[in-house]
């Protein structure tokens, strides 16, 4: 596993470096104070963790963690932000809420508690129940295979199935919802309407108006109707 620190904070710098290097998973620790080398870094370098000081460049740390969630390859890499005490708690709960980071640090940060945060966040994606599994769908003699942790959710169109991920979506056949129910995991998958079925673990939030029960998932633009028959049954409604 690759781990990448980006802070123009040298004292910020030794603290996380250190504290990656007592972390079993992480096998190699790239560092750097400019964003522009950590954009090229990314080029050549398969991230699977990012430490990012929010203040770096006159805090351009967001600016930075927005474009790479911009990037199909690290949209869903773990990342953990770290700040000073006088970070806005608004700016701080809408970058959470929009995934542009997993776990939040106030400086000075301690080696010991970023070491334990790091490893809290790698054991979480180790154990995960919807991380465990793959969907398998064979279309024409050919086995296509899909993490549950990449599936955002399922849709049928005209008898259609299509598999939605943070990278596109993608046509699976004439599959019925109630077959791809029988194959997902029904702790992380919830049927949701007769055309959707969604993976539980990236529901935003649930907009009520006029009525009408709707469903945002992170990664994808826009709302997705409950349907009249599933609300009694949606555990998150």
């Amino acid at each position: 596993m690759i781990a990448l620190i980006l802070s123009d904070d040298k004292i910020l710098r030794t603290r996380t470096y250190k504290a990656l290097q007592k972390v079993n998973n992480v096998k190699r620790i790239l560092e750097t104070d400019q964003i522009r080398e950590a954009e090229r870094i990314l080029l050549t370098h398969n991230v699977h963790l990012f430490i990012i000081d929010l203040g770096i460049c006159n805090d351009e740390g967001y600016t930075f963690l927005t474009s790479l969630r911009q990037r199909n390859s690290f949209q869903l890499t773990w990342t953990m932000a770290i700040g000073n005490r006088i970070e806005d708690v608004d700016e701080l709960m809408d970058g959470y809420n929009r995934g542009l980071f997993h776990r939040y640090i106030v400086k000075p940060a301690p080696v010991t508690l970023i070491t334990e945060m790091v490893e809290d966040l790698l054991r979480k994606k180790l154990v995960d129940s919807c991380e465990r599994k793959r969907l398998k769908i064979r279309r024409k003699s050919v086995d296509h295979y899909f993490n549950y942790d990449e599936i955002l959710f399922v849709e049928t169109v005209e008898k259609m199935s299509y598999i939605h991920t943070p990278f596109g979506k993608q046509k699976v056949g004439r599959i019925t919802l109630g077959e791809m129910e029988e194959m997902l995991d029904d702790e992380c998958f919830q049927r949701i309407h007769r055309s959707y079925i969604v993976n539980t673990e990236y529901i935003d939030f649930i907009d009520r108006q006029n009525n009408q029960s709707l469903i945002k998932i992170k990664y994808f633009d826009h709302m997705i109707p409950i349907g009249r028959t599933y609300k009694n049954v949606v555990s998150l409604v």
